[in-house]
């Protein structure tokens, strides 16, 4: 995943939205910024979209533990990818989270691929996976790269207007964490 992901950057406008350069740009020209076409950003996220698509039919068939549910807590309890030793939680009431999980990520895998094209499903989605992966970073040891390539990759479905929305509100509520640090720090 993180070769397709420096594969295709090759031919990304990487400069274009989120960084210093274009930031100080944006300054300097008081935000008249030409718009990027997004045709090369698209295979990349055809390529996700294959990645998910060929991988359910793989889960269901190949392995019994997706279609019953209990894969989360065979995981889990495995020695070589769990992260913590015993976990519990998985199995109680007869695995009821572990089939809630994994059936989770059956659906959302298999509605993202398809959905993810509309607009008005795209951000709620493309949320979900990004929960979903790091959920798979929290549980699992040893996929962390894995991960660190996906998070980034569902990123590139968001629209570049909700993509600016949300960095910055995530600027302002640094701003404000940082302020109410300091303020918290003055008064010791």
């Amino acid at each position: 995943v993180m070769a397709l992901l420096l594969l295709f950057s090759l031919f990304l406008p990487l400069n274009s939205s989120l960084s210093l350069q274009n930031y100080f740009k944006k300054k300097k020209y008081r935000g008249k910024i030409e718009k990027v076409e997004v045709w090369a950003l698209r295979p990349l996220q055809i390529q996700f979209g294959l990645l998910l698509l060929l991988t359910i039919p793989h889960k269901l068939l190949s392995d019994f533990a997706w279609r019953d549910g209990t894969v989360i807590y065979y995981v889990s309890h495995n020695t070589l990818y769990g992260r913590w030793p015993d976990m519990r939680i998985f199995g109680w009431a007869n695995g009821l989270l572990s089939r809630i999980i994994t059936f989770y990520t059956l659906f959302l895998q298999s509605t993202f691929v398809f959905l993810v094209w509309f607009k008005r499903f795209r951000v709620a989605l493309v949320l979900g996976m990004l929960i979903l992966h790091l959920g798979i970073a929290f549980v699992m040891e040893g996929l962390f790269m894995f991960n660190l390539a996906m998070i980034p990759g569902f990123i590139l479905f968001l629209p570049s207007r909700e993509t600016r929305v949300f960095f910055k509100r995530l600027k302002k509520k640094f701003k404000y964490m940082i302020r109410s640090f300091i303020k918290i720090c003055d008064n010791f």
